[in-house]
């Protein structure tokens, strides 16, 4: 249950750096760097969020293919 309150969490950290971040000059739209304390945390929180999934994702994987192809466990 907490997973989901905190991908919810960070899915509401996104939309306000998105209303408040994007800044959009002669069609070209980016991220402004952060003003103030807050907007560096946000950024901080989503980018770190991000680095976990990436991580969960190597994880599972590697073990999957260590585990399951590689060094296929037998049973006595």
């Amino acid at each position: 249950m907490s997973v989901f309150a905190y991908q919810s969490a960070i899915m509401y950290v996104q939309l306000v750096v998105g209303n408040v971040a994007i800044q959009c000059v002669n069609g070209e739209c980016g991220l402004s760097p952060p003003k103030d304390n807050l907007m560096t945390w946000l950024y901080i929180e989503i980018y770190c969020f991000y680095m976990y999934l990436i991580a969960a994702v190597f994880y599972i994987a590697f073990h999957q293919i260590v585990e399951g192809v590689c060094c296929k466990k037998t049973q006595d």
